[in-house]
């Protein structure tokens, strides 16, 4: 297995694309429910292959991830064949905190003062969806282009 077996509710809005990879594999509704009784861990496997090809094919279209702290924001562009970091950290207390949605948004936050911005860069040590699910599983989430394009600005300040 590359990643993870996918938990009943993750398989369950995709019921119509296990029955395709079933179909796929030349497995009928009848197969199945033989397979599922007879030879569990054989069922298993299934389960355990469509998990890698679900988390490969959305894995591969994963291009932003973000990480929250309450105090720290991390952002992440997944490119081809390298992660670019842009974050901000709160260096004093402060009122704002990033983990909780995007309201610190509203706020000018850079007027407070004590808030650090940095950049970092580097090329995948390992496959990068594998790199990407690992981020994932350690806490980021996917995200869209939003809050590194308006990072990507301030660095440009």
């Amino acid at each position: 297995m590359l990643y993870r077996r996918l938990t009943d509710e993750e398989l369950e809005p995709l019921e119509k694309k296990f029955i395709q990879f079933l179909v796929a594999n030349t497995i009928t509704a009848d197969d199945w429910a033989n397979m599922k009784e007879r030879r569990p861990e054989q069922a298993a496997q299934m389960v355990d292959i469509f998990s890698d090809v679900v988390f490969e094919e959305t894995l591969r279209k994963v291009q932003f991830l973000k990480q929250t702290t309450p105090k720290e924001l991390r952002i992440f562009r997944c490119s081809a064949d390298k992660i670019e970091l842009l974050g901000l950290v709160l260096e004093k207390n402060s009122a704002i905190d990033f983990s909780k949605d995007d309201t610190w948004l509203k706020n000018d936050i850079f007027t407070e003062g004590g808030i650090s911005f940095f950049n970092v860069e580097k090329s995948y040590s390992e496959k990068r969806e594998s790199e990407i699910f690992k981020m994932i599983e350690n806490g980021c989430r996917i995200t869209d282009a939003f809050l590194f394009q308006m990072l990507e600005a301030l660095k440009k300040e």
